[in-house]
């Protein structure tokens, strides 16, 4: 609306949709280490400084797992670990045996990150992510995930704290996220959406 006003009318809005088959908690196991950390994925454009430094400040014994990233400077600090890329099917039980999952991107004005914030909500995973342009039509703040201000640590660290002693409201949220994805935002939903734009176009 802002940049585009002249094709605002001719113009659909078609959410991203994630494969709720291939990502379902029900047939995986669980793990030794099941629930004693906290994951965040990422090969690019994660804001590692703010999580890092965010569980810097928690009171915690839960760990923070970085999957994707070896940096040197993070290396040594209490509770966390750093582990380079993996298959997705190891990645996926990283994901299902998690506590909760940290989403730490910085805000661009373009599309990035609902991939892998889908595929954690499809996991049933509360996960706790930035506010940003990418993500606020995916998720409703404190039902089906959990946002933060960009950049802020302090703001982040209170929220995965929150998360992480409430078990309550961690387990709704992340239910109500697998709910949400299933009923209107995933693979199947999307494809739909696209063939009844293209046989619109194509009656006219």
């Amino acid at each position: 609306k802002a940049f585009f006003p002249w094709i605002v009318e001719k113009s659909r809005f078609i959410r991203f949709g994630t494969d709720t088959g291939f990502f379902d908690p029900v047939a995986l196991g669980k793990a030794e280490d099941r629930n004693s950390y906290a994951l965040c994925v990422g090969y690019a454009k994660r804001d590692w400084d703010t999580v890092v430094d965010a569980y810097q400040q928690m009171k915690t014994d839960v760990k923070l797992r970085m999957i994707g990233h070896i940096d040197e400077k993070y290396s040594g600090i209490r509770g966390v670990e750093q582990i380079p890329f993996m298959p997705i099917k190891e990645l996926i039980s990283q994901i299902y045996n998690a506590r909760f999952c940290v989403l730490p991107l910085e805000s661009f004005n373009y599309s990035y990150g609902q991939m892998t914030l889908m595929q954690q909500m499809a996991l049933e995973k509360c996960v706790v992510a930035a506010r940003v342009p990418s993500l606020v039509d995916y998720v409703e703040d404190g039902e089906t995930a959990v946002l933060y201000e960009p950049r802020n640590a302090t703001e982040l660290a209170e929220k995965m704290d929150r998360i992480n002693t409430d078990d309550s409201l961690r387990v709704s949220i992340s239910k109500e996220g697998r709910r949400y994805l299933t009923e209107k935002c995933c693979e199947s939903i999307m494809s739909k959406e696209i063939e009844r734009i293209f046989c619109t176009i194509m009656s006219k």
